[in-house]
């Protein structure tokens, strides 16, 4: 008897993944279809796409809520206003991704690489961002309000206007990153970098900042209640005009460049002049 191709091809991987394994197999496929030519609006809630080839698909309004995207390739994508809500998106590539206006709310993103990417607006509540790469991200007016953000990359991050209330940061990379006005009450930035970031006006009330690099860092007119300094490397920073009432500095080092608010006496508050005075 003779077999057609196609045939004999879904015959053996009957044989060898088990009828329900090409179920999956061509829903996988149908789902990748849809996504890839008309992912526009597409409904695509709880899509099985891991290791799926997405770059530079057109994703807008898309609902991907609780989508399986392990390890994606959804770079230069774009997802604006697309609902990744409880998404899994572990490994995935979102590099350059454009991703305005999108919701990711309780959206599992560790180890994701979203270098480059536009995320302004975006709703990343409560999401899982361990070892995450925001490397020159755009988290403009973004809500990143509970999120876990451990040993994060967010170098020359923008999260001007951004809500960080609560997250958890500890031992990041938020080198050079802006906060201007962003909203990071209680927020864990235990041990992380922060040299040269920039938090004009922000609001870190009751932050920890135990052992963090806060040389360079600005922090003008800020508010700085009842903060957690101890152990900090406070060379060349700038708190003028910041409210650091109720600051714990115990151990933080500073220099002859550490710009403290006017009447503020550091030693008194625990802080370690470290060099020499000309």
């Amino acid at each position: 008897m003779r077999f057609r191709p196609i045939r004999a091809i879904v015959i053996a991987a009957v044989v060898i993944v088990g009828a329900p394994g090409i179920g999956r197999i061509a829903l996988y496929l149908v789902q990748y279809r849809i996504a890839r030519h008309q992912g526009r609006a597409a409904n695509l809630r709880n899509a099985w796409l891991p290791l799926a080839p997405l770059s530079a698909a057109n994703l807008t309004y898309a609902n991907l809520d609780n989508a399986y995207l392990w390890k994606a390739c959804l770079s230069k994508a774009r997802l604006f206003g697309a609902s990744l809500v409880g998404a899994k998106l572990v490994g995935a590539d979102l590099s350059e991704a454009y991703l305005d206006a999108a919701y990711l709310r309780g959206a599992d993103m560790s180890d994701c690489r979203a270098v480059g990417a536009s995320m302004q607006a975006v709703d990343l509540g409560h999401a899982t961002l361990l070892r995450a790469d925001f490397t020159d991200v755009v988290l403009l007016g973004s809500d990143m309000s509970g999120a876990s953000l451990h040993d994060a990359t967010l170098v020359r991050a923008n999260l001007t206007l951004a809500n960080l209330r609560s997250a958890a940061l500890p031992a990041s990379n938020c080198r050079e990153a802006v906060f201007k006005y962003a909203l990071c009450q209680s927020c864990d930035f235990s041990g992380a970098n922060l040299s040269l970031a920039d938090f004009l006006w922000a609001d870190l009330t009751g932050a920890d900042f135990t052992g963090a690099d806060l040389s360079y860092a600005g922090f003008f007119e800020s508010v700085l209640k009842d903060v957690d300094l101890t152990g900090t490397d406070l060379r060349h920073t700038d708190f003028t005009g910041a409210d650091l009432s109720g600051a714990i500095l115990a151990d933080a080092r500073y220099d002859i460049y550490t710009i403290w608010p006017t009447g503020f006496d550091a030693d008194a508050a625990g802080a370690v002049f470290v060099g020499e005075w000309r």
